[in-house]
């Protein structure tokens, strides 16, 4: 299947209760979207996919929701945290990847950020080089997007359609660090796992009016995570 006719799939089934993990959060009173996929092995897969055996909301209590992803064929097993922060608009994500096979695994998580219209009146997505964050500004709001796995220095970030810049094929992302009138980017993060390894990361999306705020919240995030 190729990427037009995965995404399709991806909007298909994004109402659908059970088939998918997605993190939601606003952008100037609009909701978007999070969704996961995954890079192993020389191919990719979302995980709303018939690759992966889901579990969403396995486990839920005030401070978290747990949900379980699993890849039939590889053995890879996601463990996925969304921490309820106290800023109602911040969502919190902490993946802890573990490899259940008797082979070393390359993984590359991916990360879609997406709206359920195009039709926000105003947006523009763009990529920090020096914060290493994506910001979408929707309707005089901004939202910063980021996460930290494995090698810091093997994440990629592209805005815009998934379309232009993902390269399912390589597992990688081509250079487009700004699009006008979309609300739409893409990152990834990459970590190597040996036989029964498991590692762990994070993902986030902020928002607020403030960049300044949001990048003092996004680093501060890097920093705990470092630790």
């Amino acid at each position: 299947m190729n990427m037009s006719n995965k995404l399709t799939d991806l909007n298909n089934k994004r109402d659908l209760e059970g088939t998918d993990i997605k993190l939601s959060f606003y952008a100037g009173n609009q909701l978007m979207f999070s969704n996961i996929g995954v890079w192993l092995d020389g191919v990719f897969s979302w995980l709303s996919e018939k690759d992966w055996a889901l579990y969403p909301a396995y486990f839920e209590n005030e401070h978290m929701t747990m949900s379980l992803a699993y890849h039939l064929q590889s053995n890879l097993h996601l463990t996925i945290f969304d921490q309820k922060s106290s800023d109602e608009n911040d969502r919190l994500r902490k993946i802890i990847l573990k490899n259940q096979s008797n082979s070393k695994r390359d993984v590359r998580v991916v990360f879609y950020q997406h709206g359920l219209t195009k039709k926000f009146s105003e947006q523009m997505t763009f990529y920090s080089p020096t914060t290493k964050c994506l910001i979408h500004h929707v309707n005089r709001e901004f939202v910063l997007v980021s996460g930290m796995l494995g090698d810091e220095k093997q994440r990629q970030f592209a805005a815009g359609d998934p379309h232009l810049v993902w390269n399912q094929f390589k597992g990688t992302l081509a250079v487009l660090p700004l699009a006008s009138k979309s609300s739409e980017s893409v990152f990834t993060l990459q970590t190597s796992l040996n036989a029964w390894e498991e590692d762990q990361g994070m993902m986030w999306a902020l928002s607020h009016k403030s960049l300044d705020k949001l990048q003092q919240q996004h680093s501060q995030l890097m920093e705990q995570y470092r630790k």
